[in-house]
């Protein structure tokens, strides 16, 4: 059985967006670029959201097998969420200071280097790591609560 409803989906997304936030939030104290920057945490938890939505599908498999393909979808929504984020952060800066200068610019090289930054972060800083991690399996365990009850709706 697949994650076949919109509530399902839905709720693994905002897992996944909390999630987002969460590593965000570690990597502002991992990271003295972002130390106290929440508009960055709030970009992540939008980017890792739409992320979600998009491959919550991935998740609530049993087996080990299921875990394999959860860690390997909660990468590819790292990445997602990444990139998603480093797109709305010049947003949150024009809700800042309605600036509208090099935009485009901006967006498109920071969206080539957010997913490499990420990765960088996740693999070398355990404090980092940690929360990626135990979400990966947490939400794993949610969805797979969710697989066994029949869908609603």
């Amino acid at each position: 059985m697949s994650i076949t409803s919109i509530q399902q989906r839905f709720s693994v997304a905002a897992a996944i967006g909390v999630s987002g936030g969460l590593v965000a939030a570690a990597i502002t104290q991992a990271d003295p670029t972002f130390r106290g920057d929440l508009g960055f945490c709030r970009c992540a938890a939008a980017g890792a959201f739409v992320a979600g939505l998009l491959l919550a599908g991935g998740f609530g498999r049993s087996g080990l097998w299921g875990l394999g393909i959860a860690a390997l979808t909660f990468v590819g929504a790292t990445l997602m969420g990444a990139v998603i984020a480093v797109m709305l952060l010049p947003v949150e800066a024009l809700i800042a200071d309605l600036g509208l200068r090099d935009l485009a610019v901006s967006i498109s090289g920071m969206a080539a280097i957010a997913p490499i930054f990420v990765v960088e972060m996740v693999t070398s800083k355990g404090g980092v790591l940690l929360p990626w991690a135990a979400s990966v399996l947490g939400i794993h365990l949610i969805a797979m609560a969710m697989r066994a009850r029949p869908a609603r709706g």
